[in-house]
């Protein structure tokens, strides 16, 4: 976490890029006070999430960058592990890997659900990490949400597409 404030956070992921040199990537996450109404589980019409769905593993497959409309691949195959372990206590245990390089790194949350947003907490100090909408839930497929500001001042939504994997 490069900054974290109660208004928004800054993951940045050092690694080494294809030329030796090293590179980082920075993931932007604004707090939103409302996240309005679409999207939900289809049929669930008052966008409450069962929260034992969400309890398991989860492997990022796909993420998507609202601002510039790319998509990032993830898994074995594109040599990027990304997974989220829900457990049934209210925390969470997130692991990143790079499978060409020796980088990974993991981290340790907790979580409430209010409705369909995900709220993770730093669990030594209870600080607000991030916040995201959960558009689609079931047993095998999970997508969130969350909003990012762009360079030009505009917020823009990206997505994370993740598959059950335990």
């Amino acid at each position: 976490v490069e900054k974290l404030t109660d208004s928004e956070m800054v993951l940045a992921i050092d690694y080494e890029g294809e030329n030796g040199k090293p590179c980082t990537d920075k993931i932007y996450y604004k707090r939103i006070s409302s996240l309005g109404s679409e999207g939900g589980d289809e049929g669930n019409d008052d966008n409450t999430i069962d929260p034992s769905q969400l309890i398991g593993t989860w492997e990022l497959t796909q993420y998507y960058y609202g601002e510039t409309g790319n998509w990032d691949n993830y898994g074995k195959e594109f040599g990027y592990i990304s997974t989220i372990e829900f457990r049934t206590d209210g925390t969470a245990r997130t692991h990143y890997a790079e499978l060409e390089s020796s980088y990974s790194s993991d981290g340790e949350y907790t979580y409430t659900l209010e409705s369909n947003i995900l709220i993770c907490f730093d669990p030594k100090t209870s600080d607000y990490l991030d916040r995201a909408f959960i558009e689609k839930l079931n047993d095998s497929e999970l997508i969130l949400t969350h909003d990012d500001d762009g360079e030009d001042g505009k917020i823009y939504t990206d997505k994370e597409y993740y598959k059950r994997i335990n």
